[in-house]
């Protein structure tokens, strides 16, 4: 900038100086035809000249200050970005040092996060490992259960008191209702005493052992108490003999559904809560008082199968131990209330063979005791089970199968008779209230059906011809349970009658 400032000035200079070399010049050439009148405007001229080059002067100038005011903004643009630089290269180490400190920061986090996380696992490790230890120590200290070679055993039981007071005497244990037979009628001297009992029998002992085996789960179970009658124990209905067993089974249960079960234990008939297990059965909490007319059941020697499908459905077959109760006051021996005085009926629990002090079943041979009779066939009970997602259903069939024999006379000669008997029945468990309280009814209907009920009905009667009829029975049972407490508010309904013809 500064060297074409000075380029313009040089030649301003140089045309100047020509400009006066070549006036004296033009004045000699001239002065000859010009007046002394024309030397004012030369002067003029040069006066025009000097004002021309002082003004360029003067813009020269002013030109240079604004060059040295934009050298000196140059100067501070210069110093400005250069401290912008140096600012900035300072930024940027510390910015590198800041992305490093960050990556170690990071790394350290990392590693702390990491650290911390082992920790976390240790100690929950730890804790649980704790807990563990805690719980075995709590199971050795007070276990609910003992374990065995493999097999879990589970020890259970309870003592039982009641207490019971008659206005007329009984003569009947608290812990029996089939005392209701004995009610006695006015005039006897029973109605004139009253009567106050306490009994302990029904207090029980539970064992249930438990193990895998393969595919297989196998299970046992012992339950007994002290209600057994030597002198008048049966097979009627709940097998009562001492030591009462009230359940004693095995089972094994496989993974493909498939369950066989043997032993001692509820009939197939009885109405279960869930699905179709062992000890899953719907018991009134009445202990085994047969306080509950209407109820089906049955204890007693059973082989069974069973196919749970997707716990949905159920299906079962039981094979059980019969037992043919004959009806209070049939005929059964010759001048026994008969209408036909010369037959003598065998094979039933009351019959005089059933009463053999041999037979090992009864302590006495009088005749009208409890025995047991000569069966047929084993009872036959089918039964499926539904759990649709609401409630549990039943539907339950029972065959039997009924025999006698009537006994030889010095005209007659002796025969076997034989009739057949069965019934339908139905149960449920409603829900209404999930874990409180539950719906539950059940019933059965057929002929020869009354040992399956509670307080023992009649299966069959005795025509005089000592021939068998079945007795027509129905029994039903509905209530609501409520299982805070266990309350039960049943209404029950049960009846039989039997039709005997003439000679």
């Amino acid at each position: 900038m500064k060297q074409a400032i000075s380029l313009i000035l040089v030649a301003i200079l140089s045309v100047g100086a020509s400009a006066q070399q070549a006036a004296p010049a033009t004045k000699k050439s001239s002065a000859k035809k010009r007046t002394a009148a024309s030397t004012p405007s030369i002067a003029s001229q040069l006066q025009q000249l000097k004002d021309a080059l002082a003004q360029q002067q003067q813009q020269i100038q002013q030109l240079q200050q604004q060059l040295q005011q934009r050298d000196q903004q140059v100067q501070q643009a210069q110093q400005t970005a250069s401290e912008a630089n140096a600012k900035a290269s300072d930024a940027s180490a510390k910015a590198s040092q800041a992305v490093n400190t960050e990556t170690e920061t990071n790394i350290t986090v990392s590693k702390l996060n990491s650290t911390v996380s082992d920790l976390r696992t240790n100690n929950v490790g730890v804790a649980e490992s704790l807990q563990a230890e805690q719980k075995r120590i709590g199971s050795l200290e007070s276990p609910a259960a003992i374990t065995y070679k493999g097999i879990t055993i589970t020890p259970g039981g309870f003592i039982d008191a009641v207490g019971i007071y008659r206005t007329h005497n009984e003569n009947s244990s608290a812990s029996s209702a089939t005392a209701d037979a004995n009610t006695p009628l006015a005039g006897q001297a029973n109605t004139h005493l009253s009567e106050f009992r306490g009994d302990a029998r029904q207090s029980r002992l539970t064992l249930l052992a438990e193990g895998k085996v393969n595919n297989m789960k196998m299970s046992g179970y012992y339950e007994v108490d002290f209600l057994g009658a030597a002198p008048t124990a049966n097979q009627v209905e709940s097998n009562s003999f001492n030591l009462r067993q009230r359940q004693l089974w095995g089972q094994a249960e496989f993974d493909n559904g498939w369950t066989f079960s043997a032993g001692q234990a509820f009939s197939l008939i009885t109405t279960t809560r869930k699905g179709q297990a062992l000890r899953s059965e719907f018991l009134p909490q009445t202990i085994d008082g047969q306080y509950n007319v209407g109820y089906n059941w049955a204890r007693q020697l059973v082989a069974r199968v069973c196919r749970n499908f997707s716990n949905k459905t159920w299906v079962a077959l039981s094979v059980e131990n019969p037992e043919t109760n004959l009806a209070p006051g049939a005929p059964i021996a010759p001048g026994a209330t008969a209408l036909n005085p010369n037959v003598t009926v065998l094979g039933l629990n009351s019959s005089p063979n059933a009463t053999s002090p041999s037979g090992l079943f009864t302590l006495n041979n009088t005749p009208g005791a409890n025995g047991i009779s000569t069966n047929l066939a084993p009872d036959l009970i089918a039964k499926a089970v539904f759990e649709p997602g609401w409630g549990h259903y039943e539907i339950k069939a029972l065959g039997r199968a009924f025999r006698d024999r009537v006994a030889a006379t010095a005209t007659t000669t002796g025969t076997n008779q034989v009739t057949y008997g069965g019934g339908i029945g139905v149960g449920m468990v409603l829900p209404v209230v999930a874990k409180k309280l539950d719906v539950i009814g059940q019933g059965l209907v057929g002929n020869g059906i009354g040992r399956y009920g509670s307080g023992v009905g009649p299966d069959v009667t005795v025509r005089p011809d000592g021939k068998l009829a079945a007795v027509r029975g129905y029994q039903a049972l509905i209530g609501l349970g409520l299982r805070w407490y266990c309350w039960y508010v049943l209404v029950e309904a049960k009846k039989s009658w039997s039709h005997t013809e003439t000679s």
